[in-house]
C-alpha cells in the first residue's frame, strides 16, 4: 500500500514534467531505493504523517529537478529520500515539542491566540460556487476604518484550497499596500493551524503552502490567526456580494460601506 501510494506521487511529478527523460531515471531510482531499505521508514497512507511526507517528497523533487535542469546536477535517489526522512523527523519533533509546552492539542492553541494590535489588519474569506470561488480581502486600520479591499475569482478544488488562496490574496494585497506590521484573519481554523504549526496538510497544496510559509518567514511581524465566523462578517459579506454579481477587482470604500448596511 505504501509503495501504490508513493508510485502515485511519483506518476504525478513525471506527468508534470513530461519530455524531461533524465527525471524518469531519478524516479526510477527513488523508488528503488525506498523498497531496498526505506520501506519501513515511510509512514502508511492511513497514518497521518502521510501528507506530510508526500509534502516533503514533492518539494525535495521538485528541488533535485530544478538542480537538474539549471546546474546539470544529477540527484542521487538516496539522498533525496534521507533528505526528506530527515525533515519529517524534524517535524515530528518540533510538533511534540509544541503539544508538551502547553499541554493542550495543537489545535485549540491556535485557536485561543490572541494577536496583538497591529497597523493593518487583514479578513479573508470565500464563497465557494461550483468550482469556482471568490475570494475576498479587507483591510482595516488599528481602529477599525477601512483601508483597501479586493475581490479575485479563481478555480478550486475544495472549500479549503479556497481559504487558502484567500490568504494568498492577502499576503499579496499586503506586498502592495508595503505593510510592515500587519495581522491576518480566516475563520478557517484548519487553515490557520497549520500555517502557525508550518504543516501541510495536503501534498496536492504543496506549493500553495510554501508560497503561505515563504511569505510569512519574509516578514517576521506578521502573524495569522483564527477568528469565529460572526467576526469575520465583513470578509464574508463581500465574497458573497462578489459571487452573486460576478465581481472580482479592487473594492472602494463605498461598494464595502454598502455591503455592511444591507448584508448579515
Amino acid at each position: 500500500m505504501v509503495i501504490g501510494s508513493v508510485k502515485e506521487l511519483i506518476e504525478g511529478f513525471r506527468i508534470a514534467n513530461f519530455g524531461f527523460s533524465v527525471i524518469d531515471k531519478v524516479l526510477a531510482g527513488v523508488l528503488r531505493v525506498i523498497r531496498s531499505g526505506f520501506l519501513g521508514l515511510i509512514p502508511a497512507p492511513s497514518n497521518t504523517e502521510f501528507p506530510q511526507f508526500a509534502a516533503y517528497l514533492c518539494s525535495s523533487l521538485w528541488h533535485a529537478r530544478n538542480q537538474l535542469f539549471h546546474q546539470g546536477i544529477a540527484p542521487s535517489p538516496s539522498a533525496i529520500i534521507e533528505k526528506v526522512l530527515a525533515a519529517l523527523n524534524d517535524y515530528n519533533r518540533e510538533f511534540e515539542r509544541s503539544r508538551a509546552s502547553d499541554g493542550d492539542p495543537l489545535l485549540e492553541s491556535w485557536r485561543n491566540a490572541q494577536p496583538a494590535p497591529k497597523m493593518v489588519n487583514f479578513f479573508v474569506d470565500a464563497a465557494v460556487r461550483g468550482d469556482l470561488v471568490f475570494i475576498a480581502v479587507v483591510a482595516l486600520n488599528g481602529e477599525g476604518d477601512f483601508l483597501d479591499a479586493v475581490t479575485a475569482k479563481v478555480k478550486c478544488a475544495s472549500p479549503f484550497e479556497a481559504e487558502c488562496w484567500a490568504l494568498c490574496h492577502a499576503f499579496s494585497l499586503c506586498l502592495q499596500m508595503n505593510c510592515v506590521d500587519a495581522n491576518f484573519f480566516s475563520d478557517c481554523l484548519s487553515l490557520v493551524s497549520a500555517v502557525r504549526g508550518s504543516t501541510i496538510p495536503s501534498w496536492k497544496l504543496t506549493n500553495l503552502f510554501l508560497h503561505l510559509f515563504s511569505c510569512l518567514n519574509f516578514d517576521a511581524k506578521c502573524c495569522v490567526f483564527w477568528i469565529p465566523r460572526k467576526d469575520n462578517s465583513l470578509a464574508h459579506n463581500v465574497a458573497a456580494w462578489a459571487a452573486s454579481h460576478n465581481i472580482f477587482r479592487s473594492l472602494c470604500v463605498g461598494d464595502v460601506a454598502l455591503l455592511v448596511a444591507t448584508l448579515d
